[in-house]
């Protein structure tokens, strides 16, 4: 039955993020600071993953565009507030070749 294998990847994707929550908190208690402590703390759902995935997708493209822009942290900020004015493909393709000047 559908609803019956719905409800089994429900619970076993319950229980794996649970473990991953239990993982997470048993090896931060060796830590001195735990920067994810809330995050884990809250409720793990499918759009809070992606976010993750996302970030880590692009971050070199980032430290790229950073190296850019001298590390000059001011233009920085000014170069990822215009991003959001851009169509997502666009914000990929500016990403993806770390251009520095464009238009949206």
């Amino acid at each position: 039955n559908s609803s019956e294998n719905d409800e089994i990847k429900r619970r076993l994707k319950k229980e794996s993020l649970q473990n991953m929550r239990n993982e997470y908190f048993e090896l931060s208690e060796t830590w001195g600071k735990n920067p994810y402590k809330n995050w884990f703390a809250s409720d793990i759902n499918n759009a809070k993953l992606a976010s993750i995935v996302t970030y880590r997708k692009y971050v070199s493209d980032f430290l790229g565009i950073y190296e850019k822009l001298e590390k000059d942290l001011s233009k920085f900020y000014s170069f990822s507030k215009s991003l959001p004015y851009c169509k997502p493909m666009k914000r990929k393709e500016i990403l993806k070749n770390r251009e520095i000047e464009f238009e949206c």
